[in-house]
């Protein structure tokens, strides 16, 4: 999923169903990696060490339980840019498979930006599910 549905309703409702999720957070999310002895602060201000740059480490989102955990870990893109992922799965102990698994969504939104882009399927003013659902079939299937 993208940053803007790494909400704590979405995440919570997914953590409801028992399935996994990795969510990107934006740089200015609040956390605590202190187990509450230190303020909130944003995620890209966290100090990293080397054990916890490879394996992640576990923190409180603001606003969230009290007793609520994920696992966060520090995807180094380029130069230019970091990722911030968490993910509910805390056994995830390497930020490769982490890398491996945000690398789907980028071909999810690919897939969409493409599809949108190449069929005009945007432009379609349907609104009842049968009617966006025909049209939709029959640009991607042609």
């Amino acid at each position: 999923m993208d940053t803007w549905y790494a909400t704590k309703g979405m995440m919570l409702q997914i953590e409801k169903f028992e399935k996994i999720h990795y969510c990107p957070l934006k740089s200015n999310r609040q956390v605590d990696d202190s187990g509450g002895s230190k303020p909130y602060q944003r995620v890209d201000s966290l100090a990293w060490t080397q054990t916890e740059r490879q394996h992640g480490k576990t923190i409180k989102i603001k606003g969230f339980p009290a007793k609520h955990k994920v696992k966060l870990f520090r995807v180094v893109l380029s130069t230019q840019r970091t990722d911030y992922v968490v993910t509910n799965k805390m056994v995830q102990n390497h930020v490769e498979v982490v890398q491996e698994v945000c690398s789907f969504r980028c071909k999810v939104e690919q897939f969409h930006r493409e599809t949108k882009q190449l069929t005009g399927i945007e432009g379609n003013q349907c609104r009842k599910a049968r009617t966006v659902r025909n049209p939709s079939r029959c640009a991607i299937l042609v």
